[in-house]
């Protein structure tokens, strides 16, 4: 014969929180808990970046951030063991400079630039794209199918995203800060999406330490092609750095260039050139020569005369040979 038992308040309460740690252990809440922390936690790095490019060129900052981010957390990684059965080599090294490439250089660097011309809060909005763009790129490079459901979710998505940018108050946007906002998360997304296709260590903390470090190299390399470097060593008040005009640094590679050559040299402040000094119409008429171009006969109208793209009448440029192998 059956018994029934009574429970009381307390019996109901202590059932209640079973309920609730057990449904918090699904992958489900797990899935969400994680979602709600990026997007609060990681959305607050936006305001980070808007007031640390105002006094640090934008792809140097990102470059010693991510070498300094990655560095902690390879130590890390490496202290928690796992190395015996996770062994890194050239694969895990290039698969993790893929991913760091895309989703660091590509997804944050985009986002480091669009702030130059965009409001915080429309680059955000932007990024917060990247789940759709994660959802279409799987859909277009590896065939998977997406159901009815997320097809509906994708469209309305992107309308919210369409209908927040163009709604009063969000105030003008340049066309290159919306470029690369919507940029970013398509890098963004890729990334997401070919790490399943990759094989990166199986340690996620070391992962993550390795495409930190790729990306501070890269984010390195594209800050000293890019010219950043010719930037002067000391703020200038609230508008960052200014460009030098005294003393500029280049790097030059290929195009018949000497291999392993520095030329010039500036005082120990890096404030002006001291050595060697090139103007900016020897450099131009020398690029241009490299390019197979003479740029005393390279001419276009201009204000009723042919002129040059070096004024080389008023400036005398000439080709520097000393930079040529």
């Amino acid at each position: 014969m059956a018994t029934a038992r009574k429970f009381g308040p307390a019996d109901v309460a202590q059932s209640l929180q079973r309920r609730a740690r057990a449904g918090a252990a699904t992958p489900a809440a797990r899935i969400w808990l994680a979602l709600g922390t990026v997007y609060l936690l990681w959305g607050s790095t936006y305001l980070g970046i808007k007031f640390a490019i105002d006094t640090i060129p934008p792809l140097l900052m990102g470059s010693l951030r991510f070498l300094v981010a990655g560095g902690v957390l390879y130590a890390l990684a490496a202290r928690g063991g796992g190395a015996s059965r996770d062994r890194l080599g050239a694969t895990q090294w290039g698969a993790a400079l893929l991913i760091g490439a895309a989703l660091l250089l590509g997804g944050n660097g985009g986002v480091i630039l669009a702030e130059q011309y965009a409001p915080t809060g429309v680059v955000a909005l932007l990024v917060a794209t990247a789940p759709l763009w994660m959802a279409i790129i799987d859909r277009v490079a590896f065939g998977r199918r997406l159901p009815p459901l997320v097809i509906v979710g994708l469209v309305v998505g992107f309308g919210g995203v369409a209908f927040l940018i163009g709604s009063p108050g969000s105030g003008h946007v340049r066309l290159i800060g919306a470029a690369l906002a919507l940029a970013a998360p398509i890098c963004w997304a890729s990334g997401s999406v070919f790490t399943r296709h990759v094989k990166l260590p199986l340690r996620p903390l070391m992962a993550a330490a390795m495409e930190m470090l790729w990306a501070g190299v890269l984010f390195g390399i594209a800050s000293l092609v890019t010219g950043e470097f010719g930037r002067l060593p000391i703020a200038q008040g609230k508008d960052g750095r200014d460009h030098n005009r005294q003393a500029f640094s280049l790097w030059i590679a290929g195009g018949g260039f000497k291999k392993g050559y520095v030329h010039g040299a500036t005082d120990e402040f890096g404030g002006k050139s001291i050595q060697d000094t090139i103007r900016v119409y020897d450099l131009h008429a020398t690029l241009l020569h490299v390019l197979g171009l003479d740029h005393t006969k390279l001419s276009f109208p201009h204000e009723g005369r042919q002129d040059t793209l070096t004024d080389v009448a008023v400036t005398d440029a000439e080709v520097n040979k000393a930079l040529l192998a």
